[in-house]
């Protein structure tokens, strides 16, 4: 049932029964897959995945804290824009799941060693879908989930996939040696959704999922700039903005983009941006928060001033959340200024360092004798919906759910030709 005070646009509370395997289970739908997502060993292995700088730099935050941050300031916008806030806190805690261990360069470095489409935000979604996975082993769980008459109409069906990009169906098969048993795969698409589309670019079908996206570009600025000062790479003279009178830079298109404060400001005074250039955390995320939500809470007032697009997940019409034209400049403009010193010896060091490592782990594990990976491969393989995909994209998805601490640990024990070393992926 849709909670008093909800917008029309936002998601609806699941009905529990629907995929419930056991009747004990009191809890919301939402409210389980957050469960889900932060017991798992996938969830965990976020505070040894690395941000900005080298993953051993005490200075650094890592995925994990990079992944609170988001939820809490996606969380701040749903609650204020009146949309399911526990969808939002699910969507936020599972969008880096499937990074890399070494973050934005480890994802360039694994997408330039896969021909076909690989993704962190797909591989998220997979591990996903495995970390919610259950089996069906009884009449009564096949009552419980509704798909005895699926299994009994066509076996094969419940294997196939309607989108190559989206696994909308929610049972699999696994063959091995016990023979053929049947998952159900207890967790939201909305959620999987969110996950798949919160990159540059994807397009989120919920509007909960749309916040998370804005919540992470934000968090992205935000951090940077705090770990950049912390590290004294960037210094703080340079960056308070608001003591200028124009605010300049280029855009990709090569295109020198000049504005004023009161160009920006112009949507409203009462959300000023010239806090978003401030060295206090609170106030630069503040200003990039209040002025999103007023400006989208003015535009739901009014359907005539909305634009709307097809979600597949939904599969209904919603609105598109939107930045005014000042906040996109100052979000852009931020960018480029943030990104201007990723050249920064310290940085590019690290990043140098944590490619070799990669590409390191990426030819050990062509060795047939590793067990962790051949272990890895071989209990997945077994399943529909990882077997299609080639040995290079099965290679990446499995550097995707080390840790930074598992890859020294793989390398070091390869060099000591200890070959049965092995991890808990599961």
């Amino acid at each position: 049932m849709k909670k008093q005070g909800y917008s029309k646009w936002s998601c609806n509370e699941r009905g529990k029964a629907i995929y419930t395997l056991s009747g004990v289970d009191t809890r919301r739908w939402y409210q389980r897959d957050i469960d889900q997502i932060t017991h798992s060993i996938g969830f965990r292995k976020l505070q040894r995945k690395s941000q900005l700088l080298s993953e051993k730099d005490p200075r650094s935050r890592s995925r994990l804290i990079h992944t609170i941050e988001v939820s809490r300031i996606a969380m701040e916008i749903s609650e204020r824009l009146s949309l399911n806030k526990e969808l939002t806190e699910a969507i936020s805690l599972g969008h880096d799941i499937g990074t890399s261990p070494y973050g934005c360069i480890g994802n360039k470095f694994l997408q330039n060693k896969v021909d076909s489409d690989f993704s962190h935000e797909l591989v998220g979604k997979e591990m996903l879908t495995w970390i919610a996975r259950k089996e069906i082993i009884d009449d009564n769980d096949y009552k419980a989930s509704k798909i005895q008459a699926v299994l009994d109409e066509n076996k094969d069906s419940i294997v196939e996939e309607s989108d190559n990009r989206y696994f909308s169906l929610k049972v699999s098969r696994c063959t091995d040696e016990k023979g053929d048993r049947y998952f159900i795969h207890h967790i939201s698409p909305e959620i999987l959704d969110g996950v798949f589309n919160h990159g540059d670019k994807g397009e989120p079908g919920t509007l909960e999922g749309q916040v998370v996206k804005f919540a992470d570009n934000i968090a992205y600025i935000s951090q940077d700039i705090e770990d950049l000062l912390s590290a004294g790479i960037m210094q703080k003279r340079n960056f308070i903005g608001n003591a200028q009178k124009k605010l300049v830079f280029e855009s990709k298109k090569g295109e020198k983009i000049t504005k004023t404060w009161e160009d920006i400001n112009t949507f409203t005074k009462d959300s000023p941006l010239n806090s978003a250039f401030s060295e206090t955390r609170g106030k630069r995320i503040a200003a990039f928060v209040n002025r999103f939500v007023e400006y989208n809470l003015n535009l739901l007032k009014d359907e005539n001033k909305l634009e709307f697009y097809k979600s597949d997940v939904l599969d209904i019409d919603i609105p598109r959340l939107q930045c005014d034209e000042g906040l996109s400049f100052v979000i852009d403009y931020l960018w480029e200024h943030i990104e201007s010193y990723y050249n920064n010896n310290l940085i590019k060091t690290s990043n140098e360092i944590q490619i070799t490592k990669m590409m390191q782990l990426w030819d050990i594990l062509d060795d047939s004798k590793i067990k962790c990976y051949r272990n890895f491969i071989k209990e997945r393989s077994n399943y529909t919906q990882f077997s299609k995909y080639d040995n290079n994209w099965k290679k990446a998805f499995f550097i995707s759910n080390l840790s930074w601490q598992e890859i020294d640990l793989i390398i070091e024990s390869y060099h000591e030709r200890n070959y049965n070393f092995d991890l808990d992926l599961d």
